[in-house]
């Protein structure tokens, strides 16, 4: 099993992926995706049927989710391509009188969908809305 790391860093508009022995390093910008939703994401490429993505998105310039997504084309056009494998949850400045907090939560980890995978570590540097890892995770969401 080989582990997998990931870096965004906004400072330096860098994104990178170490996986194999292999390190993949690509410039990023953060996209609106809609008026509450931003994105920067970067690809590990199997072939051009099959990819993982690295999606790091906040919501309402308030929560980040770092999202590990698996891209497989389907024979039956009707099957969704995408899974999502793994996802975690970050607000840097929860709201008082909330129940949010400052942990970082590990919404979703589907391990048998990727057995060849040891650990997945990443690291978001330079966020408009704080920087996080999931070296220390709580599972389940906040509320």
């Amino acid at each position: 099993m080989s582990n997998i790391t990931i870096n965004f860093d906004f400072s330096k508009s860098t994104a990178s992926i170490n996986y194999l022995g292999s390190v993949i390093e690509k410039q990023i910008s953060i996209t609106q995706i809609n008026n509450y939703t931003n994105m920067a994401s970067i690809s590990y490429q199997f072939d051009s049927d099959h990819k993982w993505v690295f999606n790091w998105t906040s919501w309402a310039e308030r929560e980040q989710f770092f999202e590990f997504a698996e891209y497989k084309k389907q024979e039956d056009l009707k099957k969704d391509p995408w899974k999502t494998l793994a996802k975690w949850s970050y607000i840097d400045m929860p709201q008082i009188g909330t129940v949010q907090n400052k942990d970082v939560h590990r919404l979703s980890y589907q391990k048998h969908l990727f057995p060849q995978v040891g650990e997945i570590t990443f690291t978001i540097k330079g966020s408009p809305y704080g920087d996080w890892n999931n070296n220390n995770i709580v599972e389940g969401y906040y509320y």
